[in-house]
């Protein structure tokens, strides 16, 4: 036996049991130092503080410079309310302030909590005339407005008359643009008294007077009653197509020829057509004419080749 195990043994070297006290007693029969007793001296962190400076210290600071304790402070309550918007409050004039120059006090307080005032003091600015003309317009105007209602009897009223046309012209083409009409009379069933819906029928002014159905199918196309002046009626197609290619309107006389409301067969009209097709033979040569004449310019050609097959493509 080690000689610690024999200092920890609880029979002593005679042979009688140890006092309780007087046995030593280790964590191991190996520790050097044995375990404190209880009855010993306790460490720093389990001693009995003396903490009577601390307690006068906090004591003192309870109480006035009399001694006598100081009364709590209430506690303020919190309302919970937005803080008021900023408002433009103006003073009371007075001879002083009756100048241009004058100053105006934006105050975020309320007239009625008085209380509230002095929290707010730090929060008024001070503007000048110029500053608050600059501002007041921005806060005050909309930034768009709505368009003026105006009345149907007013647009009525402000509105131009419509331009009246004298000439037979409207009444006949009766709202369409197509020349070819002209030369035909609109009626309401096809040639065997056949009627097909949301078909129009027209019929031809000369020769056997022919029906032609135009329909919605068809693209409202008048290519068979164009085709129709051209392979019966050579004169009628060249008086059409001199309608077409000229900037102004036929003349009265000529819409009476489309209508054959005059004779084709007589003198006045053969003329007419006869002028008709001499100045279309004049303009087209004059054509040519100015083609050969022009001078060859290779990149403009290239250009207008270029151009077309591209649109071609």
């Amino acid at each position: 036996m080690s000689a610690s195990s024999d200092h920890q043994c609880a029979v002593g070297a005679d042979g009688k049991l140890r006092d309780a006290k007087d046995i030593p007693w280790y964590h191991d029969a190996d520790d050097a130092a044995p375990i404190n007793d209880p009855n010993s001296q306790q460490g720093r962190g389990k001693r009995v503080k003396n903490t009577t400076k601390l307690e006068a210290s906090l004591a003192a600071q309870k109480q006035d410079d009399d001694g006598k304790p100081i009364a709590p402070k209430a506690q303020r309550r919190s309302v919970g309310n937005p803080k008021p918007a900023r408002r433009v409050c103006q003073p009371q004039e007075t001879d002083d302030d009756m100048d241009d120059d004058g100053v105006y006090v934006i105050s975020s307080g309320s007239e009625d909590d008085e209380g509230s005032a002095s929290e707010f003091e730090d929060d008024e600015v001070v503007m000048t005339n110029e500053e608050l003309a600059s501002v007041l317009p921005s806060k005050t105007v909309p930034l768009t407005a709505a368009a003026p209602q105006t009345s149907s009897a007013n647009t009525v009223a402000s509105a131009p008359p419509p331009i009246k046309k004298n000439d037979s012209f409207s009444s006949l083409m009766d709202g369409k643009k197509n020349f070819v009409y002209l030369f035909y009379e609109p009626v309401t069933t096809d040639a065997d008294g056949s009627v097909v819906p949301n078909a129009k029928y027209y019929k031809c002014f000369h020769g056997a007077r022919a029906t032609f159905k135009v329909t919605k199918g068809m693209r409202h196309s008048t290519k068979n009653m164009v085709n129709h002046l051209r392979a019966h009626f050579p004169a009628m197609y060249k008086l059409y197509h001199s309608f077409s290619n000229r900037d102004s309107l036929p003349t009265p006389f000529e819409i009476d020829i489309a209508s054959a409301s005059v004779p084709t067969d007589s003198e006045e009209v053969t003329q007419h057509l006869k002028g008709l097709e001499i100045a279309q033979e004049a303009t087209i040569k004059a054509a040519f004419e100015k083609q050969v004449n022009a001078s060859w310019d290779q990149a403009e050609f290239e250009g207008l080749l270029v151009e077309w097959m591209v649109s071609c493509d």
